[in-house]
């Protein structure tokens, strides 16, 4: 099996077994802006490179997580704010030119979503998951099924109107959720804040600020770092409070390198959604951070692929010829 998460700034690929278990990775930064066919030239080049562990065998299936909406019956990518060039574009077309295996794609944090609800202990519930990075988004598994919407737009709550800030999104709105909260705009306003800050105008001496630099001086109490995250973790908690009374999870679980910068967001998004919420919906429910570091894209890209080619329907198909190869087609119409 192969599970990529191509995100804004970066591509993971993993190849692993039918228990998910991971074989071999790699991981390199990239931007993914520069559109869909040197992406997935690059994604091509990761599946090869790690195929030597595993002696080339053929991937059964592949399944990707992208940073966009995803029409997930065909794969396609449905007006993607920040991916120019991709609308339209079918990385399962483009795939099953170059491999026999059954392709399937997501939006990358349904994915995320998905992989964290296979890792809670029995009995699962129904689990809402949000993501605060690069970006802010949210996928919501429930019955071990996950949301995605009509054109694969569920879950785009980065771009909920949260305010009269008037920087555009980069959606080209004004007032998104990501305009406070997104990785991308928190860097631009520490940046433009430097100098009210020791702390950021020594880090900037040496090169444009990253979201590494933010979680170090939050860690390190820097002022302008924590009014930033406070005002993000108060927008992001708002936004959580409303889907948990419209949803009534089981579980909110918060991910992203958010959690690099210590637990305040987490403390503030549980307390504002205990106190804004009605007690049914409130009493039981879990918020928490992502058990998973890193690893819960990969590991729901996973089980995206098995889930879709161990259903009996689809093993109908394959296990006659013990192999899923040579039946994409068949099972790509199966699971949509």
């Amino acid at each position: 099996m192969v599970a990529a998460i191509v995100g804004s700034t970066e591509i993971t690929l993993a190849r692993t077994d039918l228990t998910g278990r991971v074989i071999a990775s790699a991981h390199c930064s990239w931007q993914v802006e520069r559109g869909p066919q040197e992406t997935m030239q690059r994604v091509a080049a990761l599946l090869d490179e790690t195929s030597i562990p595993v002696r080339g065998r053929a991937p059964w299936a592949i399944a990707l997580g992208l940073p966009g909406p995803v029409e997930f019956s065909t794969t396609r990518l449905s007006a993607p704010a920040i991916m120019p060039g991709w609308d339209g574009f079918s990385p399962r077309a483009w795939l099953r030119e170059r491999y026999d295996a059954p392709v399937w794609a997501d939006n990358h944090v349904h994915v995320m979503a998905l992989g964290e609800w296979h890792e809670q202990p029995q009995p699962r519930r129904d689990l809402l998951f949000i993501e605060v990075g690069v970006d802010v988004g949210a996928g919501l598994v429930v019955d071990g099924h996950v949301l995605r919407g009509e054109r694969g737009g569920a879950g785009a709550i980065g771009h909920i109107r949260v305010s009269a800030d008037e920087t555009r999104c980069r959606c080209g709105k004004t007032g998104c959720l990501e305009v406070t909260a997104g990785g991308w705009a928190i860097l631009l306003k520490a940046a433009e804040r430097a100098a009210e800050s020791p702390t950021l105008s020594r880090m900037l001496r040496t090169g444009p600020l990253t979201l590494e630099d933010i979680g170090v001086a939050a860690r390190e109490g820097d002022p302008v770092v924590e009014e930033l995250l406070q005002r993000a973790a108060d927008d992001v908690s708002a936004v959580a409070s409303s889907l948990v009374t419209f949803i009534n999870p089981g579980e909110v679980v918060l991910g992203g390198g958010v959690l690099n910068a210590g637990p305040r967001f987490l403390k503030t998004m549980d307390a504002a959604i205990k106190a804004n919420g009605p007690e049914l919906v409130t009493e039981r429910l879990v918020v928490r951070p992502s058990s998973l570091s890193d690893g819960y894209g990969i590991i729901g890209a996973a089980r995206l692929a098995l889930d879709s080619i161990l259903t009996p329907p689809s093993l109908a198909r394959w296990l006659p010829s013990r192999t899923p190869l040579a039946h994409g087609a068949e099972l790509q119409r199966i699971v949509r």
